[in-house]
């Protein structure tokens, strides 16, 4: 889960990228009960399900953002990709904390973090038995990410439960 103040232009069945690979995508979006935050249910595919650590960071990746400052205008943007598709990216810093649990809640950032670009951990993913030219798996675990700023932690539980059944599982 990925909980952010404002959606953005992130759409269901968005792209979520990894050093501009696909490895996931978007399931849904809600505004949590309090109406204080959005909830973004993405979906790894369980390959690529070991990328995803304690200290990964997601950010939105879709559109373009620009700076004016002094030394001029500075457009930024992901991959010409996700420009067009739309969706999230997440990095996972150099030395990568544990693997998190499926039913883990981060916070979605307007922006690439600094320096995220240069962070190469070294993390095995899983196998590659598909045949080239056939379809990926679908994704099957479920990562969660949380804005720290976005309110209690209770207006997050209804958006589990919606996807989860009421189970407390994940």
């Amino acid at each position: 889960m990925l909980e952010a103040p404002r959606r953005g232009s992130i759409e269901t069945g968005d792209s979520v990228f990894y050093r501009d690979e696909k490895v996931g995508e978007v399931v849904s979006h809600g505004l949590h009960a309090d109406a204080r935050s959005v909830g973004i249910l993405v979906a790894i595919e369980s390959r690529y399900a070991s990328l995803v650590r304690s200290n990964t960071v997601f950010w939105n990746a879709s559109g373009v953002s620009a700076d004016l400052g002094l030394s001029g205008l500075h457009i930024h943007t992901e991959s010409f990709k996700s420009l067009l598709e739309g969706g999230v990216a997440f990095a996972t810093p150099d030395k990568p904390g544990a693997r998190a649990a499926a039913s883990s809640v981060f916070a979605l950032y307007d922006a690439e973090p600094k320096n995220s670009a240069k962070w190469a951990p070294s993390i095995a993913v899983g196998s590659h038995k598909e045949a080239k030219g056939s379809a990926p798996a679908e994704p099957e675990e479920k990562v969660h990410h949380k804005q720290e700023a976005s309110g209690d932690s209770k207006s997050q539980h209804w958006f589990h439960h919606l996807f989860h059944g009421g189970d407390g599982g994940s």
